[in-house]
């Protein structure tokens, strides 16, 4: 598969995704007008984001119509904020997880 062509780390995904089907997207800033147009021109049902570290605009996410998750690196119940594998290597943890959550418009 993908190993064996040499891909870098930081392609691997949008590789997998593209040969999948899927549409890749990165975007710098999720408050600007960018992300609406995209949703709304998508009309997507899911919308999967990996560690997104910042708040969507509550009007996005509560229009109901697209559900939001958020894969997150790591147990954030154990090692929340930044670089949670790194603090569960560092604290010798015998795994490491990736927690998954629905991205509603209440911040807990």
């Amino acid at each position: 598969g993908l190993a064996r062509h040499r891909i870098l780390p930081s392609q691997r995904l949008p590789a997998v995704l593209r040969a999948g089907g899927v549409r890749p997207v990165r975007l710098e800033d999720v408050k600007g007008d960018a992300l609406g147009r995209l949703v709304e021109d998508a009309r997507p049902d899911v919308v999967v984001t990996l560690g997104l570290n910042r708040l969507l605009p509550g009007a996005l996410v509560a229009s109901g119509a697209t559900r939001w998750i958020n894969a997150h690196l790591g147990d954030i119940e154990r090692h929340r904020g930044a670089a949670p594998v790194f603090w569960a290597l560092h604290d010798g943890d015998a795994d490491v997880a990736v927690s998954v959550h629905l991205i509603v418009e209440a911040v807990d």
